[in-house]
């Protein structure tokens, strides 16, 4: 008789849990009112991360460009001093000539006849697309040339001007009467002449 009501009160005691665990409802999911805040909290982390993004965006192409720069002059230089002739380099527009401003493309050549452009009978030495989001000018002359000593006649100075308005994001590269280039420290406020819009 004990294992009788053993098994009734075993059977009981299932028939209870079951029946107990059938009535808590189950949530699978999230509710509308968790996914909206998810979905806010997203949007604050991506506002407050957008303008430091766009900022090393901006840096990076800056440093790209004018390292592409660099490696361009130095190579227009080591090309004059081992052909033993003048050779130079110009800063191509949009519609590839020679130019001051909007400057999207390096090209390194043998001006023969000193008209400073490149001829289509001038030997091409070399021809490079700079990676810049910003704009790209030069401030004297539209063709830097280096002479078969590796000294330079036209000393001049790119300038860089990102796409974002930020002064310490303007870059400078000078070519010196050695025909050497280098970077050139910015004062801490630039004159306005340099990026106009920065």
């Amino acid at each position: 008789m004990q294992h009788h009501q053993r098994g009734k009160s075993a059977r009981r005691l299932r028939t209870r849990t079951s029946s107990a665990s059938s009535q808590i409802p189950r949530h699978s999911g999230l509710t509308l009112l968790e996914l909206l805040i998810v979905i806010s909290i997203i949007a604050i982390l991506a506002a407050s991360a957008l303008p430091s993004f766009t900022y090393w965006q901006a840096k990076t192409a800056a440093d790209a460009t004018t390292r592409v720069l660099f490696q361009q002059l130095q190579a227009t230089r080591e090309f004059a001093i081992t052909a033993g002739t003048a050779v130079s380099l110009c800063g191509v527009n949009e519609r590839g000539d020679c130019s001051l401003n909007n400057i999207i493309e390096l090209q390194i050549f043998i001006d023969s006849n000193n008209n400073k452009i490149r001829d289509l009978q001038e030997d091409l030495l070399a021809h490079t697309t700079l990676p810049s989001r910003g704009r790209l000018r030069l401030n004297a002359h539209k063709v830097i040339r280096m002479k078969a000593d590796g000294s330079s006649n036209t000393p001049a100075s790119f300038i860089y001007c990102p796409q974002i308005p930020n002064l310490s994001l303007i870059r400078k590269v000078t070519i010196s009467f050695t025909g050497r280039p280098y970077i050139a420290q910015l004062s801490a406020a630039p004159d306005n002449n340099s990026c106009p819009n920065s």
